[in-house]
């Protein structure tokens, strides 16, 4: 009997045991569920507070710059910026991050566009790349078309025309990875607008890959700014093949020093396909940094370098490029109101009434499109020679 009793008794202990874990594995996860409730009632009361402190900025046209931003010179009062406009495209909310190139008589414009992902809390949106056609004035010619990457994570396109056939470079999120992102090289006929074939580029050296810069020194085949410091430059031997190749040594004589770019500013990031003016490559950058706010605030400059290789950068903005305008569009859509945000990703040259011209294609606050408009020689002359070339 009392063996019977001893049976009886451990197994009670044992339910108690199972009851017990059962019960401190209840109380963790309402713990849990609390934490995440309360943190995203504090993350939704700071994005109110900031939402509230953008508002503030667009209604009474007030904008504090951080320290680091304060009293620097604007691009009109240098006469380097001479117009700014706004790109509105019809059936399109907030476009941004836009890639401008010539075409013919007109251009075409290749953007981001998102579209929240309602009830998806892993997922707040989703990113597509449009393409329209605008004329001289920068209006649309045509409604826009959306290019088809066979994905909903595809962000930031620059555009490059080889031998006739445009090649769009963009971001995307590598399969099975929220937090991952390689580069992608698309293919797109001029006439349909139709994507004819996609290449990814797995250089497996970041867990985040973006911002790569194409361009073409020789005419015809494809290189890639991979990062501005050091300044590294990649070559593709084939557009339908992942084999990159490093053009050039990075060596000391091809990196910026803090003297050329402060650290206050933030480290030199990809912006616009360089294109050749006046015997050497110019490109503009971005870059970004925290205030003591925690407002992130994204500039950009310009940079010039070498026609052949090894690219060595010869030339920088002294400082970022402001503008009495800048950073005014309004957070919509998917933006974040932390965030201040202006982000070239192409440019332009052309001539009209004697002046020559960069029509510089911009994203802003991730919620617009704008096109500066800017005197070349002006810019030029505001460049500076970098250190390590001197």
């Amino acid at each position: 009997m009392s063996r019977y009793l001893l049976k009886a008794a451990i197994l009670l202990q044992l339910t108690l045991a199972i009851y017990l874990i059962c019960e401190v594995r209840g109380l963790r996860k309402r713990l849990y569920a609390f934490q995440r409730k309360t943190l995203s009632f504090l993350r939704q009361h700071e994005l109110l507070a900031y939402e509230f402190q953008a508002f503030l900025e667009q209604r009474f046209k007030v904008l504090e710059f951080p320290r680091s931003l304060k009293h620097l010179p604007l691009a009109e009062e240098q006469g380097i910026l001479l117009a700014s406009r706004k790109i509105d495209i019809p059936g399109v909310i907030a476009p941004y991050n836009a890639s401008l190139i010539e075409e013919a008589d007109h251009y075409l414009l290749f953007f981001r566009y998102d579209i929240p992902a309602i009830g998806d809390d892993e997922v707040p949106y989703h990113s597509y790349i449009g393409c329209v056609e605008l004329n001289s004035d920068f209006l649309p010619l045509s409604p826009f078309t959306t290019l088809d990457t066979k994905s909903a994570f595809s962000e930031d396109p620059r555009v490059m025309k080889v031998d006739g056939q445009y090649f769009i470079t963009y971001n995307e999120l590598m399969a099975g990875k929220r937090t991952r992102r390689e580069v992608r090289m698309a293919t797109v006929d001029s006439l349909t607008k139709r994507i004819e074939s996609i290449t990814r580029f797995d250089r497996r050296k970041m867990s985040v890959e973006k911002n790569w810069m194409p361009f073409v020194p020789d005419g015809k085949t494809l290189h890639f700014i991979y990062t501005i410091r050091p300044h590294e430059v990649l070559k593709l031997a084939s557009p339908q093949h992942n084999a990159l190749l490093q053009v050039g040594v990075c060596d000391p004589k091809c990196a910026l020093s803090s003297l050329d770019w402060p650290k206050q500013w933030g480290i030199p990031r990809g912006g616009t396909p360089p294109r050749l003016v006046d015997g050497e490559y110019l490109s503009f950058f971005h870059s970004s940094l925290i205030d003591d706010r925690g407002i992130t605030w994204y500039v950009m400059g310009a940079y010039a370098f070498e026609a052949a290789a090894p690219y060595r950068i010869t030339k920088i903005s002294p400082h970022p490029i402001l503008f009495h305008e800048i950073y005014r569009t309004a957070h919509q859509n998917t933006a974040n109101p932390k965030v201040r945000c202006i982000y070239p990703a192409g440019f332009v040259l052309e001539r009209r009434e004697g002046k020559d011209l960069i029509q510089l294609s911009c994203g802003e606050n991730d919620s617009a499109v704008k096109v500066l408009t800017i005197d070349k020689e002006a810019l030029l002359r505001s460049l500076k020679p970098v250190s390590s070339g001197m």
